[in-house]
């Protein structure tokens, strides 16, 4: 059985909430992390991460989840969606799922934060300054 390697991305966003002129921004501030760090194929799995806003006004996310993605940028799955996940000024929200998602094929994969506001499209969090 050979290992499933992860390669963990992060990206910025911003968010322009809707009625609102002011931008908010939340960023991970520590995480993705898979845990197992190297699941095997057809091994169990599951990720967390921790949100922070970085702009002092809260937010609230439609939905929240963590994508899996081939070598490739394509899409394959999500883990679990949360939803109306609010997040307080400077606070943190930090997102976890049971180990049950697995690989069917060994190869490497991508784990990336997303979010969607409400009306809005699905986008890739980027780390805050303190994120790994």
């Amino acid at each position: 059985m050979q290992k499933g390697k992860f390669i963990f991305l992060l990206y910025f966003l911003l968010v322009l909430h809707s009625g609102n002129i002011s931008a908010q921004f939340a960023g991970v501030s520590s995480g993705v992390s898979v845990i197992p760090s190297t699941p095997y194929e057809g091994s169990n799995f599951s990720a967390t991460f921790t949100l922070r806003e970085i702009q002092g006004q809260s937010i609230t996310f439609a939905e929240v989840t963590c994508a899996i993605l081939d070598a490739n940028n394509n899409y394959l799955f999500d883990l679990e969606v949360k939803t109306n996940v609010s997040v307080s000024a400077f606070g943190t929200w930090t997102y976890s799922v049971p180990q049950i998602y697995y690989l069917n094929n060994p190869g490497t994969y991508k784990a990336v934060a997303r979010g969607r506001v409400s009306s809005g499209n699905w986008f890739d969090f980027q780390t805050t300054g303190g994120g790994t």
